[in-house]
């Protein structure tokens, strides 16, 4: 419930600066992306599930991405990331433990232009992963490092604003260490906001969803 009562939380104060983002904030905007624009994005997100031995995992999330649109509805992009948080053993509640985990990945999203200002989208990344895992009741810690295999669904909205939900598998440890994360992103475009050329305006876009005719 509490999980629940945070995700709702954190969507209305996104949603609510996203909209003041859009007005406020230079090359943040809505409509379909050129290709070879780049984005960058700051993030944040919460685990909802997690595979392990504990019974309280609750884990903050943060992550910064690089992406640029290949073309107005696929993008290729890098991400690092990292989740931090405490947790208690099963059966063992004297057993506490801080857990940190981080990972860089290569991304890719398909994206499926409904309106010019929200699209379903679909991806997958891949990259090296790093644990660290340290017992509070007799100090030890354990430093680990696998492969991550990262599916994710979610929109896009105005073009600037991503919301989705991620599955990050740390393949050597399988189901261990591996989690479901819930997460939200405001991007902005750095050739717009500092100058310099940024998407082109009043370029004919075609693809799924897109109005015939449509301009930019």
């Amino acid at each position: 419930m509490k999980r629940l009562l945070l995700i709702a939380i954190v969507l209305l104060g996104v949603c609510t600066l996203a909209n003041a983002q859009m007005v406020a904030v230079p090359g943040v905007g809505y409509g379909y992306p050129s290709p070879y624009v780049s984005q960058i994005e700051f993030g944040a997100g919460y685990n909802i599930f997690s595979h392990n031995t504990y019974d309280e995992n609750d884990k903050l999330g943060l992550y910064l991405e690089y992406r640029s649109f290949v073309s107005s509805d696929f993008d290729l992009g890098v991400q690092v990331s990292t989740t931090f948080g405490n947790s208690v053993e099963k059966n063992f509640p004297e057993r506490k433990h801080f857990s940190w985990q981080g990972g860089l990945e290569v991304l890719g999203d398909k994206y499926f232009w409904l309106t010019d200002m929200m699209a379903p989208f679909i991806g997958v990344g891949f990259g090296p992963g790093f644990i660290m895992d340290k017992n509070k009741a007799d100090a030890t810690t354990i430093w680990k490092s696998s492969l991550i295999i990262n599916p994710r669904v979610g929109v896009m909205l105005f073009d600037n604003l991503k919301l989705g939900i991620e599955y990050k598998a740390y393949t050597k440890y399988f189901p261990d260490y591996s989690y479901v994360g819930f997460y939200f992103g405001l991007a902005f475009e750095p050739m717009r906001v500092f100058g310099g050329r940024g998407r082109q305006h009043g370029q004919n876009h075609t693809g799924p969803g897109v109005p015939p005719g449509y301009m930019r």
